[in-house]
């Protein structure tokens, strides 16, 4: 049996990326996930993963780096894989860098999202530069859709070959999990949502690159002139990493009409109280909560940016240019009022996500892959 190792940053990417993916590798792959401390190790080992719990920071940390390139190096040469593929920026950089050096045969790295495209001055440079090392270190390079794939090569960031598995994605969506309105009238009663209250909703981190700034002003005006609309946010707050502004912090702890329920192991109750997803998102890679509401049958709206077009079209939702605030507003204006193009777009969503994304036919594509690449 081959040995495939996984890296990442975070635990969280781990529960996220890897899992969904465990049972549909171990029995042809010992699985082993490096990746920062956190109590998401435990859940992994519970479903049969090996992990190792080895620090890595998310943000350029020079010293810190260079001490997690020493474990990783160290971590390799003793697990012997076959195989490392990493995801994540800073994951992959290392990733690769320990694996090329520790001769690993196939390294394999997944963009799930670029950042600087959205960056300037020196750390644009600096931030391009790391992601043509990874590129330079790993033999087999993964963008996880279109518009990343696109954004990597018209900035020329490597001239190796570029495989987009499937039709995108990490992991598909489970279609059986994700069906619309399960759950939704015991959601909506514990929330004390009545039949006439019209639910937008988000699930992600909740920080400024989200677009959730933007989101909570439009819902704010939104409010004032329809009492009727309430607002979910799902997710937790990363001030350490890109904080939200005092402003838009208070209005959320501060509005009735504004449910902040925080990280939620299960977001399926959660999407289906509610009737509009929105996602203004300034970056993506290849957005899992558009696929996941998509699949709910909810419409949706967000910029119209990498990661998020890949999914949605105007057939399934509303696309609009980027960081228009104002555009914003008049989109949930407009699907507040017209509840049957609502219900168009949700199904064309939900048919759109099954014939393209749904998470048997990208496992298939991903084992596929893997056992191309095994002995090149």
């Amino acid at each position: 049996m081959k040995k495939l190792v996984y890296i990442v940053a975070s635990p969280t990417s781990m529960q996220s990326f890897i899992l969904p993916r465990i049972d549909w590798l171990k029995k042809e792959y010992e699985v082993v996930c490096i990746c920062s401390p956190g109590p998401e190790h435990e859940e992994a080992r519970a479903r049969g993963m090996r992990t190792i719990e080895l620090p890595i920071a998310r943000r350029i940390a020079p010293w810190q780096d260079l001490k997690s390139l020493w474990a990783l190096y160290r971590t390799l040469r003793r697990e012997k894989p076959d195989m490392v593929h990493s995801m994540t920026p800073k994951a992959g950089l290392l990733g690769m860098a320990a694996a090329w050096l520790t001769g690993v045969r196939v390294r394999m790295h997944t963009f799930t999202g670029l950042i600087f495209p959205w960056r300037t001055g020196l750390l644009h440079h600096v931030l391009k530069m790391t992601d043509r090392l990874t590129c330079f270190f790993a033999n087999v390079i993964n963008p996880e859709g279109p518009g990343v794939k696109h954004l990597l090569e018209e900035a020329h960031i490597t001239k190796k070959p570029l495989n987009i598995i499937a039709n995108g994605n990490i992991n598909g969506v489970d279609l059986q999990r994700f069906a619309p309105g399960r759950g939704r009238a015991e959601k909506r009663a514990e929330l004390g949502y009545g039949d006439g209250d019209v639910v937008f909703s988000f699930v992600g981190r909740l920080v400024a690159d989200k677009g959730i700034p933007e989101l909570v002003d439009c819902f704010v005006r939104l409010h004032r002139e329809h009492p009727e609309v309430r607002l979910l946010l799902i997710g937790r707050e990363e001030p350490e990493v890109d904080p939200l502004p005092e402003e838009t912090r208070r209005q959320i702890r501060q509005h009735e009409a504004i449910h902040c329920a925080g990280a939620q192991a299960d977001v399926v109750p959660w999407y289906a109280a509610s009737d509009i997803y929105v996602l203004p998102s300034h970056r993506e890679g290849f957005c899992n909560s558009l696929l996941e509401a998509g699949a709910m049958e909810l419409p949706c709206i967000t910029y119209d940016v990498c990661g998020c077009n890949d999914v949605v079209n105007d057939e399934t939702g509303i696309l609009i240019p980027p960081y228009e605030k104002g555009k914003l507003y008049e989109s949930m204006l407009r699907l507040h009022a017209e509840r049957v193009l609502c219900i168009q777009l949700g199904r064309s969503a939900r048919e759109k996500i099954a014939s393209q994304f749904e998470r048997k036919s990208v496992m298939r594509a991903l084992r596929e892959f893997y056992a191309g690449i095994e002995y090149s």
